[in-house]
């Protein structure tokens, strides 16, 4: 107890109506604190920082992480946060607000300042102000606009402070760290397909992960599942990029932030469990696709049995069509449907003016049949027998539709014995080159038949968890 000095107790008994249990968390942080030296590591963090500096720095310095990916890598490593303290949920809800937190109507700094809880002319404003005014992100021509280079740097001074005030990592320590950042030299889009996708080698990075997690302080893992997740997915995705040039984790960022943000509207109410197990599956969603990572078997050790069945439930299995995919996933869990409801509105979302086939078509029933699901838990119809009862009212028509949106989905690129394309998939042409089924779609649509894939996530009033959508029709449903 000699450790413990007069500050520290503060720390302890500064709240005591958060009762026991935050009682004891804080009580485990002081002694975290105080005895980290004397373990060899930075107090509050989950492994030495100079091994921690070292890895970002050889990513950083080879363009395999971008600085905003490092810095909130850096910060997912940190055991308690200003904010958050011990609350995985209220840590993600801000982490993930500020990965995502856009440029709209107000500044960056206020923008920033008001997920970080920070008050206009605090000593913290003026932080945030000066990243703003000297930026340190690398502006790229083409990749993002000086002002989102700008938003950047604020993000990742926002993390700094953090880190400052629960590790005694600087936020000169931090930011000459993510200075270290170099382009990636540029290669053929044959080379590019060719490279990893990982930071690191999994091979690496994996056996150390599983050691943090079986490495115990009292009884709780060193580094938690919450934080397995934030890591996985920067690592996993770092050298991804989307259509636009974007980095890839943008996109599992973003599905997850749009869980937070729809959770009253599908999840169970008062349930925080549910939405912690939702932003854990959306943050490895599509893991498997291009990383080499096997989510039937490297996942094991990293995280909890549920949200390893969810994230395998998201991968298709080899030999399932699109929409058989879909059912099985509807069927496995509410979380999981949800998550991929998330997935299918963000990738419609980068081309509304001009979506492609799969956009227009496949990813609007799809959305629709998912949220169908969600708002009517006692059904298992398929996504036939969905647009056949529940879209379509005469007879024939559903059929020939749900076939040819099937022939979309299922389409694959056709090559020669080169590997070259000689013919596109008809999933990746461009919604206008069909155009009956357009207008079909289109018809659909404008009679609230279908919904369109923008407003899905807005739960209207014929949608609740309790009434079936066509209850004036449907004898069996009839008061």
């Amino acid at each position: 107890m000699a450790l413990l000095n007069a500050k520290s107790l503060r720390d302890v008994f500064h709240d005591k109506v958060r009762g026991a249990f935050f009682y004891f968390e804080e009580l485990g942080f002081v002694f975290n604190k105080s005895s980290g030296h004397l373990f060899g590591r930075l107090h509050n963090m989950v492994m030495p920082k100079e091994d921690i500096f070292a890895l970002l720095q050889g990513a950083l310095s080879q363009g395999h992480l971008t600085q905003l990916n490092a810095a909130s890598l850096l910060n997912s490593l940190a055991l308690r946060h200003k904010h958050s303290r011990f609350n995985p949920v209220s840590y993600l809800k801000n982490h993930i607000g500020l990965y995502n937190a856009p440029l709209g109507d107000i500044d960056p700094v206020s923008e920033v300042a008001k997920i970080e809880k920070i008050k206009p002319g605090s000593k913290e404003w003026g932080y945030l102000k000066a990243a703003y005014e000297n930026p340190m992100v690398q502006y790229v021509k083409g990749q993002s606009s000086p002002e989102e280079h700008r938003l950047q740097s604020v993000k990742i001074r926002a993390w700094a402070l953090d880190l400052q005030a629960t590790t005694g990592i600087s936020i000169l320590e931090t930011e000459n760290l993510i200075a270290e950042y170099r382009h990636p030299i540029a290669v053929s889009v044959e080379e590019k397909k060719k490279q990893p996708t990982t930071a690191l080698p999994k091979e690496f990075f994996l056996p150390l992960l599983r050691e943090l997690r079986n490495k115990k302080w009292f009884g709780i893992p060193m580094l938690s599942d919450t934080q397995a997740g934030i890591i996985l997915c920067h690592l996993l995705h770092a050298r991804e990029t989307r259509n636009g040039g974007a980095s890839y984790v943008t996109h599992p960022m973003a599905v997850a932030n749009l869980c937070i943000k729809y959770a009253e509207t599908f999840l169970p109410h008062d349930n925080e469990e549910s939405l912690w197990v939702a932003i854990c599956m959306a943050l490895k969603h599509d893991m498997g696709e291009n990383s080499g990572f096997n989510v039937n078997e490297d996942l094991k050790g990293l995280h909890s049995d549920r949200v390893i069945r969810g994230v395998r439930a998201l991968h298709k299995a080899e030999g399932d069509t699109y929409f058989e995919y879909l059912k099985k996933l509807a069927n496995e869990d509410l979380v999981t449907a949800f998550v991929k409801l998330c997935d299918i509105v963000h990738n419609s979302s980068d081309n509304i003016e001009n979506p492609s086939s799969k956009q227009a078509f496949v990813y609007l029933v799809a959305a629709n049949y998912l949220k169908y699901r969600l708002t009517n838990r006692h059904e298992s119809l398929s996504v036939f027998e969905y647009l056949d009862r529940e879209v379509f009212f005469t007879e024939g028509l559903s059929f020939p539709f749900y076939k040819q949106v099937e022939a979309i989905a299922e389409s694959k690129d056709i090559k020669n014995a080169d590997g070259k394309v000689i013919q596109q998939a008809d999933k990746k042409k461009k919604a206008a080159e069909f155009p009956q089924l357009k207008d079909m779609v289109d018809e659909l649509v404008k009679h609230g038949k279908l919904e369109p894939i923008s407003r899905i996530l807005q739960l209207e009033e014929k949608y609740n968890h309790h009434a079936h959508p066509r209850r004036d029709q449907v004898s069996s449903v009839q008061p």
